[in-house]
Order: C-alpha cells, then sequence, then structure tokens
C-alpha cells in the first residue's frame, strides 16, 4: 500500500482506496455472473447433444429423463467445483484482508 508514515495521509487516500475496492468487487460479481450464464449455455448445449437425437414440437419421455439426469449431474458438479473454488478463494481474501487492515491501520497510526 502506501508508504506514508502514520497521520501523514488524507481521507482522500482513504476514499480512493475505498472506491477501488468497491470496483474491484463489481468486478467480480459481473464476472462471477458471466461464469454462472457460461456454464448454463454449456450444459444446455452438452445435454441437448447428449439427448435430443431428433429435434420435434415436444420432448420424448426418454429424453426429458435424460435431460433431467444430465442437468442434475451438471448442477452437481458445478456446485462442487464451485464450493471448493469459493471455500479457497475466501481464505486467500480473509488473508489478504488482514494484511491490508494491518496496513491501514499503520497508516492511520491506530492500531
Amino acid at each position: 500500500m502506501s508508504s506514508l508514515p502514520p497521520g501523514d495521509h488524507d481521507s482522500s487516500d482513504d476514499a480512493s482506496l475505498l472506491k477501488q475496492l468497491k470496483v474491484k468487487h463489481q468486478i467480480k460479481q459481473e464476472a462471477a455472473l458471466a461464469n454462472v450464464q457460461d456454464m448454463l449455455n454449456k450444459m444446455t448445449q452438452k445435454c441437448f447433444q447428449k439427448c435430443i437425437n431428433h429435434p420435434a414440437e415436444s420432448l420424448a419421455g426418454y429424453e426429458q429423463k435424460c435431460i433431467a439426469m444430465c442437468v442434475d449431474r451438471y448442477m452437481e458438479s458445478y456446485r462442487l467445483v464451485a464450493r471448493t473454488y469459493g471455500e479457497r478463494l475466501q481464505r486467500e481474501h480473509s488473508k489478504l484482508s488482514d494484511e491490508e487492515i494491518d496496513e491501514l491501520g499503520r497508516q492511520s497510526g491506530t492500531m
């Protein structure tokens, strides 16, 4: 972060840092939404290719069952990967947040 001595910065530095953190958070949210949309598109494509042999006005019973099972497997896999990845990110974020809080405390002289 900043190399200024404690008490040698102003509130505009804090406001700038807060703005940067908000922008990073918004970017992460948009990336997460894009990832979910991508996953849904892939799931739709893969399950359609696997389960629908001859497109028609309605789905045959076996096609409905195949799609349901395909979507269930895809979603279960996605949840497992997302949960594992989320736990990893949370651990890393917690570590970084603690370091940022310590740095801000040193800069403001309050810690």
